[in-house]
């Protein structure tokens, strides 16, 4: 099926070629967040159906699968190439195995739980930022 934008500013055809067509890959998401790619998947949430959501592009066409179970907002890559997601529900940052199991990384900022979101976005932001730091760091040696 071939979508259509609905364009609300000219500058996005900088990014985007003005005849470009769309394919829908796949629907019946409710509000995603969060798309980072980790090798050939695109992983997003999918917070009002509780999942993270795998879609892969294979021989046979797209496919897409639940990668794991949980309100989560962002998602980013670990230097182990493990997704790290912001959660909301579970008011932590999590690790998140090939298996989709949840492990806690954080869930407390001076000994109180993480609320609002801002506190726990704050937290992975740093997450990241250590991470970054760490693969210069290895580039360098």
């Amino acid at each position: 099926m071939v979508e259509t934008l609905d364009v609300k500013s000219a500058a996005l055809h900088e990014l985007v070629a003005e005849d470009l067509q769309i394919d829908r890959v796949a629907g019946g998401f409710a509000f995603t967040e969060g798309p980072v790619w980790r090798g050939d998947e695109l992983l997003f949430s999918d917070i009002r159906n509780n999942r993270i959501v795998r879609l892969r592009q294979l021989k046979e066409g797209p496919e897409v699968t639940t990668f794991s179970l949980g309100r989560s907002n962002g998602l980013t890559i670990d230097h182990q190439s493990e997704v790290l997601a912001a959660e909301h529900g579970g008011r932590r940052v999590s690790r998140i195995g090939d298996d989709g199991q949840r492990v806690t990384v954080v869930d407390r900022y001076q000994g109180r739980l993480f609320w609002p979101a801002p506190f726990r976005d704050a937290v992975l932001a740093r997450l990241l930022r250590l991470n970054e730091d760490r693969a210069r760091m290895e580039r360098m040696l």
